[in-house]
């Protein structure tokens, strides 16, 4: 039997006052609220810290330390809040592409949620770093639904879906996944890639969505988007030290920053590597 979340203490976190009804309006509010209280983040992985994807410690970490996750920790966290407020809704691994279809690992890497409404099928993903779809997505084939950041559009062939962001000067593919059921045993083996090889342990990813503007760290470079009649405008700071990067983390990102002697000697390889 799934665990249950501790919705009161989720509420809090991210500041939620709306209706609990099991509706689209519910579901997109919730969505933006999480985007804008709870950060992406991989300093676990980066620290040498394992992921974990049991409910009470995703909870510890997310909602009662603070902290920000990974997308699996994310989309777990958001698919146990649904299921308490009676959303009919199931989990399925995916398969990043980001940036080259050619590139996706054999092996899932992602969780994504897919939430049966009245409506339709909408697919809710809480955690794909700097191109999280900031509302819930129509799960159809050709269906282009814009954002104040980017436009997204589901393809769909053979029971394989695809999700591809048009960024206006370019087209990128986000990931591809099948309505699989996720199990222990996947969970153990996606949050183990995660915290032992493969690009988090070795770079800083940070990013919050804002309703206004979203927010990204990688490494050492800070960007900034916001939204803008001719499209979104891109601002750029690289940071120097590494106080520079933690107090970045702390505002205008949001975080509690881990008691852990660990981290400034990531934060520093991060930025000696990365220059």
């Amino acid at each position: 039997m799934a665990q249950a979340a501790n919705i009161d203490a989720y509420f809090e976190r991210i500041g939620f006052a709306g209706s609990i009804a099991p509706t689209l309006d519910t579901l997109t509010g919730l969505l933006g609220q999480h985007l804008e209280a709870i950060p992406f983040e991989n300093l676990d992985p980066l620290m040498g810290v394992p992921v974990r994807f049991a409910l009470p410690s995703i909870e510890h970490k997310l909602v009662f330390e603070r902290r920000g996750g990974h997308g699996i920790e994310h989309n777990l966290l958001f698919a146990a809040v649904l299921r308490e407020l009676d959303f009919e809704l199931s989990v399925h691994p995916a398969h990043v592409l980001w940036g080259d279809a050619a590139q996706a690992q054999p092996e899932p890497d992602h969780l994504v949620l897919v939430v049966d409404l009245p409506q339709g099928a909408f697919l809710v993903d809480a955690g794909f770093g700097g191109r999280t779809p900031p509302a819930p997505l129509r799960l159809k084939g050709g269906h282009r639904q814009g954002s104040i950041f980017e436009t997204f559009e589901i393809s769909e062939g053979l029971g394989d879906w695809r999700v591809v962001a048009d960024l206006g000067a370019r087209v990128r593919p986000l990931y591809r996944f099948r309505r699989d059921p996720v199990d222990e045993r996947l969970l153990a083996e996606i949050t183990e890639r995660i915290s032992t090889r493969g690009p988090f342990t070795r770079r800083l990813v940070v990013s919050r969505t804002l309703r206004s503007e979203r927010l990204m760290l990688r490494d050492g470079l800070f960007v900034r988007v916001v939204p803008g009649d001719a499209g979104p405008v891109r601002s750029e700071t690289r940071m120097a030290k590494v106080q520079e990067l933690k107090n970045l983390l702390v505002a205008p990102f949001g975080l509690v920053l881990p008691d852990d002697a660990r981290l400034d000697a990531a934060l520093a390889r991060v930025m000696a590597e990365n220059r």
